[in-house]
């Protein structure tokens, strides 16, 4: 594993982006506080993170499955670096426009983007358009799917797709289905 530390003022964003020098290593990130708490983790090689008080943070390194060698060396990008760390819905109907929530750090204050996802055959993953051209970033997938979308609270009809987002800790999310 690696270690870097970090000194945050309130409020301050911290983007960190790792790019392997080839692809057997597979990086893995965690940010911890000074009592040892995890405060964000990624296995995708970019992690955000927005400071609620002045702190010192941890960055750990580490490769998927712990190996090592020469040819797991990497870079890392740290700072104002563009990081979306969730989006949602994580999936959208073949044929519809949505907007998609996003979140993250250093985005210039982009919140949604439209979707707009064709009818192909089949499900298929489409890469997240961005609105801001040159900006470098890690764009998540988004799966296009042909069975209808239905929000919480809402019957689900089998087949669909159920959309769920957990917006605060010990929520109980109850979904009624008929199968047929």
């Amino acid at each position: 594993s690696s270690f870097y530390c970090f000194k945050l003022k309130a409020n301050e964003e911290l983007g960190l982006a790792v790019q392997p020098s080839t692809n057997k290593l597979e990086p893995m990130l965690k940010l911890i506080d000074e009592q040892g708490q995890v405060l964000a983790k990624s296995s995708n090689g970019s992690l955000g993170y927005r400071s609620v008080k002045p702190q010192t943070v941890t960055l750990v390194i580490r490769d998927k499955e712990y190996r090592g060698g020469e040819s797991f060396s990497y870079r890392i990008q740290a700072g104002p670096v563009p990081v979306i760390t969730s989006h949602f819905p994580l999936s959208v109907q073949a044929g519809t426009e949505i907007a998609i929530d996003i979140c993250g750090v250093h985005l210039q204050g982009i919140q949604q983007v439209k979707v707009k996802a064709e009818s192909k055959d089949g499900d298929y993953q489409m890469t997240l358009p961005w609105p801001v051209a040159g900006m470098k970033l890690k764009l998540p997938e988004i799966r296009v799917v042909h069975q209808p979308q239905v929000q919480l609270g809402k019957e689900l009809s089998v087949p669909a797709t159920g959309l769920g987002r957990f917006t605060q800790p010990d929520t109980d999310h109850r979904w009624q289905f008929n199968a047929t």
